[in-house]
């Protein structure tokens, strides 16, 4: 069927279990990286919003900062240990 040695794609259990789990092992890193980005920046996002709301309905910058911004520094270890 490949008269001249053309190069195909092993298929055999040994290659494919290789390339299965050193593929698996980079996703879940990639998608562990991912994870903490989104973490982070989800974080960001909860204390500027929530400062903003808080600012606008007129409570002051000292119930923001002990409140808020600790409920969103707090937000990703509880996210985290879940």
């Amino acid at each position: 069927m490949f008269p001249f040695g053309t190069n195909r794609l092993d298929l055999s259990a040994g290659s494919r279990k290789w390339y299965s789990g050193n593929m698996q092992i980079l996703i879940q890193i990639g998608l562990l990286i991912l994870g903490f980005a989104m973490l982070v920046f989800g974080a960001n996002w909860l204390v500027d919003g929530a400062s903003g709301i808080a600012s606008r309905a007129g409570i002051s910058k000292l119930v923001i900062g002990l409140t808020i911004v600790a409920m969103g520094t707090s937000a990703p270890e509880a996210a985290i240990s879940i």
